[in-house]
């Protein structure tokens, strides 16, 4: 209810005192860079899908940025990156992924789609080429999840972790974000 609240809060301080007084009223905007209102694709980096994309695929080592739209465009002042993915290899041989946002936050129903394979990623894209996100095997809006498998989301709206995955050498991430307005 309280998300219900502030949102209308905020649509009725936009529409009747500019943004400026809006963004002073969240607390992103004064404390991390917000407000945050444009709504983007995130990637984690990597080498791109075959397609006609901006879909990239990470190596599953140490780490990768989270990148937002299409990268191609480089609209953050030379960076589209707002994030950081780290891989955790765990002795059980599972993986542990955490998405930590600087530069952004999830969306209010936030979602983090994720692939795993070592090779082939032919039964994740489409005919043209292009990823489908709602067809990898993790989906953290559908349950339930593979087995062994959990999600923490933090409460600011910054991070997720991703436990007890495969470990394998490739990981598709997709998410969808709000960054801060050009």
């Amino acid at each position: 209810m309280r998300k219900i609240l502030a949102s209308l809060l905020a649509v009725i301080a936009l529409t009747f005192a500019g943004a400026s007084a809006a963004s002073a009223t969240d607390a992103c905007a004064t404390s991390c860079g917000g407000p945050y209102v444009q709504e983007e694709t995130g990637w984690g980096s990597g080498t791109p899908f075959p397609g006609e994309n901006w879909s990239m695929y990470s190596y599953g080592c140490n780490c990768a940025q989270l990148i937002a739209g299409n990268p191609k465009n480089d609209y953050k002042n030379g960076s589209s990156a707002v994030g950081n993915i780290t891989f955790t290899r765990v002795d059980d041989g599972t993986m542990t992924i955490k998405i930590w946002l600087y530069a952004a936050k999830f969306v209010d129903d936030p979602v983090v789609h994720i692939a795993w394979f070592d090779k082939d990623f032919s039964p994740f894209v489409n005919k043209a080429g292009n990823p489908v996100p709602g067809g990898f095997p993790f989906n953290s809006d559908r349950m339930p999840y593979p087995d062994g498998v959990s999600i923490s989301w933090a409460a600011n709206g910054k991070s997720v972790t991703v436990s007890g995955l495969p470990q394998t050498k490739f990981y598709a991430i997709h998410t969808e974000v709000l960054t801060a307005a050009d």
